[in-house]
């Protein structure tokens, strides 16, 4: 576990004469299974401690993770080195109570700038509650009742 705290930043900064030169610096903190990159121009707020460690959570499909601290700003996280094949990235919405997913263009690196529990997947969570199954038996019904309506009344149609 790594922590960087404000005091640090600030003796970093002191080091560093040129602003230019600390916006160009890049973290990189590797771990067993992951690599955080934050780069100097990407840190908002230098009164956050950055806690690096994930607590990643395996099951049979899923990869749970936990941002538990406010962050400083963005980050990237790289996985991989544990070859993740997944395909979706979630963010559970703690006021809504369910997973919402984030759009990212690789899951094995991407960029986060918000605390909370997210989930890796390769399974698509649905954002509805009802069941397709219901909606086709609701539409075939339907279809039952409008050519039932049309055979008894057709032979008025004619007269």
């Amino acid at each position: 576990m790594c922590y960087i705290t404000k005091k640090e930043l600030d003796g970093l900064n002191n080091f560093l004469s040129d602003v230019s030169i600390y916006y160009a610096i890049e973290f990189q903190i590797k771990a067993k299974d992951y690599i955080i990159n934050i780069a100097g121009k990407d840190i908002v707020n230098c009164d956050n401690e950055l806690n690096t460690s994930l607590n990643l959570e395996y099951t049979s499909d899923d990869i749970k993770f936990e941002l538990k601290d406010k962050i400083c700003g963005k980050m990237i996280l790289d996985f991989s080195e544990i070859v993740t094949n997944h395909k979706y990235l979630y963010l559970y919405n703690n006021d809504k109570n369910k997973y919402e997913r984030i759009d990212v263009k690789d899951i094995n690196r991407f960029t986060i700038d918000t605390e909370g529990k997210y989930l890796i997947t390769n399974d698509k969570l649905s954002d509805n509650d009802i069941n397709m199954w219901y909606i086709m038996a609701g539409v075939c019904i339907l279809i039952v009742v409008i050519v039932g309506y049309v055979l008894v009344k057709r032979k008025y149609w004619f007269w």
